[in-house]
């Protein structure tokens, strides 16, 4: 589990495959959340890790970054050793981490901090476990850094291959076109999504409306006998009152929305009924006072 660190009345609120993990199993270390930010006015995004410690990749492992303008500084900007860096030697072969294969692995980083190597892509969007039924840990590159310099082409070629490493790719693709603008935020897309529920519904009320004003300006009564039936299966010896049958005459004619909704929606959702009808009597009568 990841540990997280600071980061009037109106009728419309109605609507309102497998590979080799020798090298890369380990034991998977507690994790943290992170969360900070940094935008411009105009929401261009803005280095939130000007430090270059700060951009080591090593040190947001097993943590979960939920600030995506500073996740998307890290993607774009991970701390690289420059080419004279001094790496650390491992084992009595005395080998290093080699400074080329970062040009041919575009996911691979190294850390400063673990003197490792890491990929960025599954540190910052893997899953914890991997495997079916997602009870594999994740380990060298993830979450912890890979060392065993002798090996190293290898396993980074059985882990580019991985299925959770395609799967963090596909991942970040998709985060960077949110955040480039080139996708649409799923919140912002929510919050559309909603608008258009919101316009559907005041669409729908103002026959509705309309009809209830037109009684009243001609001072004829709503109702009838029997308004509880479905608006079109009142039959000739019925009367359901003016304000149905004003309804039922207007929508095949002239109404398409509203024909479409007295024949389509759930029947706790038409907004005829009596309560309804109350509730926007009060509010059209409010509105003409106050005007």
């Amino acid at each position: 589990m990841k540990r997280s660190l600071p980061s009037q009345s109106s009728i419309f609120n109605f609507f309102h495959k497998k590979t080799n993990q020798t090298e890369l199993d380990s034991e998977l270390i507690t994790t943290e959340e992170v969360q900070c930010a940094s935008t411009t006015e105009n929401g261009a995004i803005e280095s939130t890790v000007d430090l270059p410690e700060l951009r080591d990749i090593g040190r947001y492992v097993d943590v979960r970054i939920t600030d995506d303008k500073f996740k998307y500084d890290l993607l774009k900007n991970p701390w690289l050793p420059p080419s004279n860096y001094n790496f650390p030697i491992v084992s009595k072969r005395k080998l290093k981490f080699q400074i080329s294969w970062l040009t041919r692995f575009s996911w691979l980083v190294y850390s400063k901090q673990l003197e490792g190597a890491l990929c960025k892509v599954c540190v910052l969007f893997s899953n914890e476990c991997t495997g079916k039924g997602s009870n594999q840990k994740v380990g060298a590159l993830v979450s912890k850094p890979f060392i065993k310099w002798k090996d190293a082409l290898e396993c980074f070629k059985l882990h580019s291959n991985a299925e959770y490493h395609k799967l963090s790719v596909i991942r970040v693709d998709e985060f960077l076109k949110i955040i480039d603008n080139k996708k649409p935020d799923i919140s912002i897309a929510i919050d559309s999504a909603h608008k258009k529920i919101v316009l559907e519904n005041r669409a729908k009320l103002v026959p509705i409306i309309e009809t209830i004003i037109f009684c009243g300006r001609q001072e004829v009564s709503l109702r009838g006998d029997n308004d509880s039936r479905p608006i079109f299966s009142c039959s000739a010896d019925n009367n359901d009152g003016n304000f149905r049958s004003l309804l039922r005459f207007r929508a095949p004619s002239e109404d398409l929305i509203l024909k479409d909704h007295l024949e389509n929606s759930a029947a706790n959702a038409v907004y005829i009924s009596p309560l309804i009808q109350n509730e926007l009597i009060h509010i059209c009568g409010a509105s003409i006072q106050t005007q």
